[in-house]
């Protein structure tokens, strides 16, 4: 809701078309950090049809609760390996993953003699949708040289033991 500062304090259900933002129709999020002391023209409703008020001055008060859970995606059905971006990568890739369940999961990077580079290792995750970054270095923390390396992951949920694997090429 909207108002104008004045003593009777009129709520009037109003908002401010943002639809020519990058980031589509509007949202509070496109007022954070703007000046209110300039004039606004929003378009409202008040009880029978359309009008243009103009604002010398706004504030925002939000009434309820904010919804939750509407931008988080949904949990995964199964556990997979999804995508690594980018790829190829010059000096960090992100390895994106899921889990249908809770449970443990171990990354092995592996160059291409299958001597194991580094390994990542976490344990009792939540299901969803998780990543892990690898900065091309390996276990010590020295670079590696360019070439392609293999991403294994291995996902132990409950009695559930899942491989799977990527290809992945560095580039310096």
């Amino acid at each position: 809701m909207l108002h104008n500062h004045n003593p009777q304090r009129e709520y009037l259900n109003c908002w401010f078309d943002t639809d020519t933002e990058e980031d589509g129709p509007g949202s509070l999020d496109d007022f954070v950090g703007l000046n209110a002391a300039r004039q606004w023209v929003m378009r409202f409703d008040r009880w029978a049809g359309w009008n243009i008020l103009t604002w010398d001055s706004w504030a925002i008060e939000i009434i309820g609760q904010p919804v939750t859970g509407a931008d988080e995606p949904p949990l995964p059905l199964v556990t997979g390996l999804n995508s690594v971006y980018p790829n190829p990568f010059n000096s960090t890739t992100v390895i994106h993953y899921s889990l249908a369940s809770g449970g443990d999961v171990t990354f092995k990077i592996y160059d291409i003699t299958g001597a194991i580079v580094k390994v990542f290792e976490y344990s009792s995750l939540p299901a969803g949708h998780h990543q892990v970054k690898w900065d091309g270095c390996n276990s010590s923390g020295d670079p590696v040289a360019s070439g392609i390396y293999f991403a294994r992951m291995t996902s132990n949920e409950g009695d559930s033991h899942q491989v799977f694997s990527r290809k992945i090429t560095l580039l310096k």
